[in-house]
Parts: C-alpha cells; sequence; structure tokens
C-alpha cells in the first residue's frame, strides 16, 4: 500500500498491521478480520459525533432565528422545520467532504484545526467581550468577529506563524477590536446585573443580617 497522506496512516495501522500481526500469532484469518471491526468502531464514532452536531446546530437555527421571527408557531412544524434542517446541513456536509477529498491536503487534522480557529477563537473572543467589559454591544461584537476572520485568514494563508497560536491571535484581534468598535457606537445604557465580573453581584439584597424567621407555608 502507497501512503500518499497521513491521514492514511490511521487505516494503514488499524487494517494492514493490526490484521496482520493477529493473524500471524493466531494461525487463524478470521481472527485477522478484528481489524476490521476496529475501523467499523471509528467510523460508529465519529457517525455518532457528527449526528449529535448536526442536531445541535439544527437546534440552534429553530430556537436562536425561526422561533424569535414566528414565536407562535406549533411545536410540530419547529419539529418538522428542524428534521429538514439537520437533512439539508448532512447533505452540504457530505458535499464538502468530498471537495476536501479531492483537494490536495496534506493533513486533515491540520485543514480541521485551521478553519475550526477561523470559527472558534472569535467565538471565544465575543465571550470574553461581554464578560470582562461593560461597554460591548452587539454592533461591535459583531464587528469584532467579522475582523478577526479575516486577520486570521491573512494570517494562516501569509505569514510562518504556528497553527498552536491562531486561537490566541483571533481571541485578541476580537476581543480588542470589539471593544473599540463597541466605544464607537453609543447606545442606550442596558441592565448588566449578573452579565459581567463586574456587575455579577450588583443589585442583590443582602440578607446575612437578616434575623427575620420565615414562617410555614400555608
Amino acid at each position: 500500500m502507497r501512503i500518499i497522506s497521513l491521514d492514511q496512516l490511521l487505516y494503514y495501522s488499524v487494517g494492514a498491521y493490526i490484521t496482520y500481526t493477529i493473524s500471524v500469532h493466531s494461525g487463524s484469518m478470521w481472527l485477522g478480520a478484528l481489524g476490521g471491526l476496529v475501523v467499523a468502531g471509528i467510523f460508529a464514532a465519529a457517525q455518532s459525533t457528527l449526528a449529535s452536531s448536526l442536531n445541535s446546530v439544527a437546534t440552534c437555527c429553530i430556537i436562536d432565528f425561526y422561533q424569535r421571527l414566528r414565536p407562535g408557531i406549533a411545536d410540530q412544524a419547529r419539529l418538522r422545520l428542524a428534521r429538514w434542517i439537520t437533512l439539508w446541513l448532512g447533505l452540504g456536509v457530505t458535499a464538502v467532504a468530498c471537495g476536501l477529498a479531492r483537494m490536495n491536503i496534506g493533513s486533515l487534522w491540520d485543514a480541521f484545526i485551521g478553519i475550526l480557529n477561523l470559527t472558534g477563537s472569535a467565538l471565544a473572543g465575543l465571550f470574553a467581550l461581554g464578560l470582562f467589559t461593560r461597554r460591548a454591544n452587539g454592533i461591535g461584537a459583531l464587528t469584532g468577529a467579522v475582523v478577526s476572520v479575516a486577520v486570521l485568514f491573512y494570517v494562516q494563508q501569509h505569514t510562518r506563524l504556528h497553527f498552536f497560536l491562531y486561537a490566541a491571535v483571533g481571541i485578541a484581534v476580537c476581543f480588542f477590536v470589539g471593544w473599540l468598535a463597541s466605544c464607537c457606537v453609543r447606545r442606550e445604557p442596558e441592565d448588566l446585573h449578573g452579565l459581567t465580573i463586574y456587575t455579577r453581584d450588583r443589585g442583590r439584597p443582602d440578607t446575612s443580617h437578616s434575623n427575620e424567621r420565615v414562617g410555614p407555608l400555608p
């Protein structure tokens, strides 16, 4: 077997090496088929992970977008739409996988890390922006996320920075650009009680010195 990609080492080691080793030491080709069972187990684990991801994305689309636009929709209609979203997402992911299989990618894991950092680091930056600042708003957060993705794409394509540092770059850019953009956009003050580290205890009544006794419920 000719190895032309690093991703083929897993299947070669499981399908060829393990099968050959078991067959030689046991003297039976039937036991050598255990390598195929290991590969089937890997595909089963990947399938369950992918299925849970598709269901999560479909649920987010229904709860965060569709239900806000049409709050009075019935549960059956939302379930039906979630199933269609899951179907189309599955077809889209399959098409993307087929496209990646035809591309000249040295390592699928490195490509996965690069794609994940484009969006994952911006998401982490948004969480940090909302947690550690009191000036953040929607426009600033969206601006920071878009700029973070653009800057990180440039870093990936035109610099020699190690991919372990992609997340740090994306988070830092999203945080600082989002904070600056939020400072430039004036918005009405909102209640931030319990939303940031500075306002987590604001407005809560102090009951530590209360001597009142609560009677039984009627």
